[in-house]
């Protein structure tokens, strides 16, 4: 493996391995946080002359897509221009050198000290000093990403705009291209334009002091404020900055509103550009900064919401099951009881609550509870699916009313419509998005024709749950005929006890035949939203293994490792789509997960904007230097394996390996393991390439010791997983790694990146 190393202006050195062009390189080094969208960087003209470092460890797993495709307008469909312009990182074919195997955050803590730095990347056996550090505005950037002659685009379109090319990317003019409107629109440059093209800041002065006003548009500026000026708004962009004229149409942002390797939550400034430009040719002009501001916050919505006079009330609280929240809430010095049927609530928490009820979530139980202690508010969020249901229960039956208890976190009627699947699928009906197929039946036949209409296999929801699988009419049979026959029984049965009664008074006797989504992949993202449309997505995570009947075991990843940039941020919006329109629902059972993934504190911030606070006022307390408006950004994987205790099982040997293990042992292909799985083929080239190593190099510890034990490492293999592998001592395998210059330590993670 050929090495290579960073070198930067301050004299930090970095050394890595090369996987890319073996060149020297010497510009501008800045840094990218973004966990996909890699290909976009790389391309994107506002990155010529730069060195990237690229922060997320993970970079390239899903290919490189098509540079030939184009889209309907002709225009390179999956990347931002013609060629690379990024002068380092990766791609032997555009000759651009590439490092791995450094810890970015390394250097990223130095870039962030200066706000540029020049670097170079060195060749091993190159003298450093033979290559002069070289800055990229000493050439004239914009002649390297510009055109040489106007070219006309959609040629149709009604309305006609004139762009200036500074770098334009090919998402800019896909806009455009859709929008079709009439004005100027300043793209976004690599280098300093004041020195390095001052032709084309005249033409723009002139333009914009003319006596004939033209709305201009700017992308890539240099200005900074961050909430949206006079509203509690706040937006998730690369850069969170912009400016518009008081009186006369020209606005401009310093981020990317349409940065394909970014959020896409502010592209609609694209289209508010054309409302602007359509009022000035139809001279019923209209004040671009009073309409950015309604455009803008058109969504932000306090219907339904408590008055803060309410809030100021609230002086006891009900909690359902969770006490994670609990130090959240007495901050506010608010009375709190808990219904906790669980015996391990930690010692520091009872020490704050004022009263706990060991019994089980059943309205009975909670209407009690209710009367005795006359709470202001009840929270149901933070215990899945049982809460909710009761919370549903309470509301519908009017024993919330009855008490003057109010649902605190959300509205009681989001909480319906995640908790009743026909009412969730009207809901995604009426925001134009998709669901899978379902029908509900009442009886054996009603089913055998729904199966029939979807076509097996099908899936069998009881109530809220899912009661199996069927591949054929016979399984069908006999699962909806063992579920109808309990459902009769428990009628029976629960008839007989008042506590029961109430408890099935909570209807879950709907029977539902889906189209089934086994095998599908799961995708899960954790969203937040609270008043004036603020939303954040705190985490996405997928799981290795595809959808089926229970998901309690499945292996998590966050955040996602196989969704191209386009499928991420197309589920992003989607997420966002979805809880604008429902608002916060409650917390998943991946919530803890992902509020430990990111040290986003997600039960305390859900607490406080139940309590009537907003994101942009709280401070994420972990941090304590950013606010809650903050989306976390990851340079490190976490896993979550579930833990089977094989020991409750008398035929179980706990030495079983995995089928994919055995499979990968007897050499059976990745496709052959696809279709057996449907697990990621990228996770199982990952898994191939760390058993081959353990099959076919484990021998090869004498004679190229140091290389061995370094790629070991590189995959993860501990000492005691090598000492296994090797049939050696756990302290040979130490003592060896010692000697090779291999030795523990321990680093520093957080989830900004080192700031």
């Amino acid at each position: 493996m050929q090495r290579e190393t960073l070198i930067l202006e301050d004299n930090s050195e970095f050394s890595g391995f090369v996987f890319g062009a073996s060149t020297n390189a010497t510009d501008e080094v800045i840094f990218q946080t973004g966990m996909v969208g890699y290909i976009e960087l790389l391309t994107d003209p506002s990155y010529c002359r730069q060195i990237l470092v690229l922060i997320f460890p993970l970079i390239g797993n899903y290919d490189v897509p098509d540079e030939k495709a184009v889209d309907d307008f002709g225009i390179q469909r999956w990347i931002e221009s013609n060629k690379i312009y990024a002068s380092g990182l990766i791609l032997k074919k555009h000759n651009v050198p590439g490092l791995y195997g450094i810890d970015t955050r390394m250097p990223t803590k130095n870039l962030r000290e200066y706000r540029t730095i020049l670097g170079k990347i060195i060749m091993k056996g190159t003298d450093p000093a033979s290559i002069p550090f070289q800055h990229l505005n000493i050439d004239n950037l914009m002649t390297q990403v510009s055109i040489q002659k106007p070219y006309i685009i959609n040629p149709t379109g009604k309305i006609s705009i004139a762009c200036i090319n500074c770098g334009m990317k090919n998402n800019q003019l896909r806009i455009l291209c859709q929008l079709e409107f009439d004005g100027l629109f300043l793209s976004s440059d690599p280098g300093d334009p004041q020195t390095q093209y001052p032709e084309t800041i005249t033409i723009i002065e002139s333009w914009i002091t003319s006596e004939t006003i033209k709305p201009v548009f700017g992308i890539g500026l240099e200005h900074q404020p961050c909430l949206l000026e006079g509203t509690q708004r706040c937006f998730i962009t690369s850069q969170n900055h912009g400016i518009s004229h008081d009186s006369k149409p020209f606005f401009s942002v310093q981020f990317y509103p349409e940065h394909c390797a970014e959020p896409r939550d502010t592209e609609n400034l694209f289209q508010i550009f054309l409302d602007v430009i359509q009022s000035y040719k139809s001279t019923k002009s209209i004040n671009v900064e009073t309409y950015l501001v309604e455009q803008l916050t058109k969504h932000c919505s306090t219907d339904n919401a408590p008055l803060p006079a309410f809030y100021k009330r609230v002086k006891r609280v009900l909690i359902l099951e969770n006490n994670q929240v609990i130090k959240a809430i007495n901050e506010d010095n608010v009375y709190t009881v808990v219904l906790n049927q669980s015996t391990s609530i930690p010692q520091t928490a009872k020490d704050l609550l004022n009263k706990v009820y060991p019994f089980s979530i059943i309205p009975n139980y909670v209407e009690q509870i209710l009367r005795i202690h006359r709470p202001d508010g009840i929270l149901l969020s933070f215990d899945e699916e049982t809460a909710l249901h009761c919370g549903v229960h309470l509301h519908e039956s009017g024993i919330l009313q009855k008490y003057s208890c109010n649902v605190l976190e959300t509205l009681i009627q989001s909480i319906q419509s995640i908790t009743d699947q026909c009412l969730f699928t009207q809901e995604m009906a009426d925001i134009g998005e998709k669901v899978v197929s379902y029908e509900v039946v009442k009886s054996l036949e009603e089913t055998l024709i729904s199966a029939e209409r979807f076509d097996y296999p099908v899936l069998v929801w009881f109530g809220d749950r899912i009661s199996g699988y069927t591949d054929n009419r016979k399984e069908l049979i006999s699962l909806v005929t063992s579920i109808l026959a309990g459902l009769s029984q428990s009628l029976i049965d629960k008839s007989q006890s008042l506590i029961d009664k109430s408890q099935s008074s909570i209807d879950k006797s709907k029977l539902l035949i889906d189209k089934s989504f086994k095998d599908w992949r799961k995708i899960e993202y954790e969203v937040v939203r609270k008043q004036y449309n603020n939303c954040i997505v705190i985490c996405n995570m997928e799981n290795i293994d595809p959808l089926s009947c229970c998901t309690d075991h499945s292996i998590v990843v966050a955040s996602n490792q196989t969704l191209s940039n386009d499928e991420y941020n197309l589920l992003r919006s989607v997420s966002i789509k979805f809880i604008h329109h429902l608002v916060n629902a409650g917390l998943s059972r991946l919530s803890t997960l992902a509020s430990k993934t990111t040290g986003y504190p997600l039960a305390y911030i859900t607490v406080k904007l139940a309590f009537g606070l907003n994101l942009a006022e709280l401070i994420n307390n972990i941090t304590n230097q950013t606010c809650a408006c903050f989306e976390p950004s990851l340079d490190y994987v976490v896993i979550k394996i579930s833990k089977w205790n094989l020991d409750k099982y008398d035929q179980c040997s706990n030495k079983t390996e995995s089928s994919s293990t055995t499979a990968i042992r007897h050499r059976y292909i990745i496709e052959h393991l696809y279709g057996l799985t449907k697990i990621n083929r990228w996770f199982l080239y990952k898994f191939e390439t760390i058993l081959k190593f353990i099959f076919t190099r484990t021998d090869r510890l004498v004679g190229a010791r140091k290389l061995f034990l370094f790629q070991a490492k590189h995959l993860g293999f501990s000492n005691q997983q090598l000492a296994n592998c090797l049939d050696m001592f756990e302290a040979e395998v130490s003592q060896a790694c010692e000697q090779c210059g291999i030795r523990p330590f321990m680093k520093q993670i957080d989830t900004v990146f080192g700031e």
